[in-house]
């Protein structure tokens, strides 16, 4: 109850993974007038506020596609608030159950050294779960490009400076996300 008003939801959802990068959707199949169309949006707002509050660790969920497949109406007590929460609990009870994976940021590096450093760089990458992608000698310098989880990048840069004597350049940009191996604090 609120304010001395009761109110009441029952919605049945489907949710399945969409293809990595095609983002969220909801749509609704239930029979036209099943529903009045404000509680519909309702429903969907609640579960749009939980893609944003993700299943693991809080983080926002992605490529998820919700169907709203079955619901209850009661012209008394069924309100778009009773919806909106229903909406998210159901989002949050079905992806708890469906076995979420967890993904992380993978940054693209380049690196310039001297080479005379370039076993101490691709080693150092290599212990941050680094995967050197390509190595290319230049005059005077070799450039590394690699991928890394960004958890296992943070201190590069003083890590590097020692490595090489300070003579060393790195640039880092994100790439993509990948599934996370291991648990929560671990890395690929």
């Amino acid at each position: 109850m609120i304010a001395g008003k009761e109110h009441s939801a029952t919605i049945t959802i489907r949710v399945t993974p969409l293809p990595r990068g095609q983002g969220n959707a909801f749509t609704c199949t239930l029979a036209e007038n099943a529903l009045p169309e404000e509680l519909v949006a309702a429903v969907e707002r609640g579960v749009s506020a939980a893609f944003g509050s993700g299943v693991v660790y809080g983080y926002p969920a992605l490529d998820i596609g919700v169907e709203l497949v079955d619901a209850e109406y009661h012209q008394s007590t069924s309100t778009p608030i009773a919806y909106e929460a229903a909406g998210a609990m159901a989002f949050d009870g079905a992806c708890r159950t469906a076995s979420p994976i967890l993904l992380e940021p993978i940054m693209a590096v380049d690196v310039l050294c001297p080479s005379e450093f370039i076993g101490e760089v691709i080693g150092n990458l290599n212990a941050r779960q680094g995967l050197i992608l390509h190595v290319e000698s230049k005059p005077g310098a070799d450039h590394v490009r690699a991928q890394a989880p960004l958890v296992s990048m943070f201190g590069y840069s003083t890590a590097l400076r020692s490595a090489t004597q300070g003579r060393a350049t790195f640039t880092m940009e994100f790439s993509h996300f990948a599934e996370k191996v291991g648990g929560f604090g671990e890395s690929r």
